[in-house]
């Protein structure tokens, strides 16, 4: 039996506008997929509401439960904070190409 949130992973990114590093107050959200394009969705949507960036990087701990003995790819959705809650969908920005997991030692 695994203890709750030993699945989670760590994820550190980069968000730039018009080229330059963004910064303030962002929503997030996550999808895991089985394909790079296309493909199933793995797991829940993910939302990290009020992320802090500060010279356009930001990290958060994603939980998707015990889905990583196949290949995974990430797609990321982003918004300035509106002050809406993450189950309003409105004004998301999907980033353009899905990342692929890799496993990294702990």
């Amino acid at each position: 039996m695994r203890a709750a949130g030993q699945n989670a992973i760590t994820y550190q990114g980069e968000l730039r506008s018009g080229g330059v590093p963004a910064a303030g107050v962002f929503d997030l959200r996550f999808r895991l997929y089985d394909q790079a394009t296309g493909g199933n969705q793995v797991g829940a949507v993910l939302c990290a509401d009020d992320v802090s960036v500060v010279g356009g990087r930001f990290a958060v701990s994603l939980d998707f439960g015990g889905v990583y003995s196949e290949p995974r790819y990430l797609e990321i959705e982003v918004r300035a904070d509106t002050g809406l809650g993450c189950a309003q969908s409105g004004g998301y920005t999907v980033l353009a190409g899905r990342q692929a997991l890799t496993a990294a030692p702990w």
